[in-house]
C-alpha cells in the first residue's frame, strides 16, 4: 500500500447546521483504492455512531437504552446482527442462515450447528424431521 493511500481526516463540522461530525479512514492494498470508511456521529439520532463504507452503513451503536442498541448490516443496509434493548439478539433475520461451528452452509437450514449442542429446552413447531444414529 502506498503511503499516499493512507489517511485519516477528522472533520468536526462545529459551525455547520447541516453536516454532522465525521472521521474518514482511508487505506487500500489493492489497485482500486484507497477505500474509505467514515465514522459519523449523528447528534439528532441520540448520538448514534455509524461506520459507513461505499455501500452504506456497516455498523452502528446507538446512544439510547431503547430500541436497537447495536447493529451490523449487510451491503444493502439490512441488519445481519441486531441487539435490542429487550435483550433480544437477532441474527440473520432477513433470509439469512446462522452457522455455528462450521463454515459451509447447506443453503436451506436457517440454523446450522456443526458439533455438539447442549440444549436444556427445545420447542419444535410445524413439520420436522429428527435423525440420529
Amino acid at each position: 500500500m502506498a503511503n499516499s493511500d493512507k489517511n485519516l481526516v477528522i472533520t468536526p463540522n462545529i459551525s455547520s447546521s447541516t453536516d454532522d461530525p465525521k472521521i474518514v479512514f482511508s487505506a487500500a492494498n489493492t489497485p482500486g483504492g484507497p477505500f474509505n470508511i467514515t465514522a459519523r456521529a449523528y447528534p439528532t439520532s441520540n448520538g448514534t455512531l455509524s461506520f459507513e463504507g461505499s455501500a452504506g452503513q456497516l455498523f452502528s451503536i446507538t446512544n439510547s437504552l431503547t430500541g436497537t442498541l447495536f447493529s451490523v448490516n449487510d451491503i444493502s443496509g439490512i441488519p445481519s446482527i441486531e441487539v435490542l434493548d429487550s435483550g433480544a439478539v437477532k441474527l440473520a433475520q432477513y433470509s439469512g442462515n446462522v452457522l455455528m461451528g462450521g463454515t459451509t452452509t447447506d443453503g436451506v437450514s436457517k440454523l446450522q450447528v456443526t458439533g455438539s449442542a447442549n440444549v436444556s429446552s427445545l420447542r419444535i413447531q410445524g413439520n420436522f424431521i429428527v435423525t440420529g444414529k
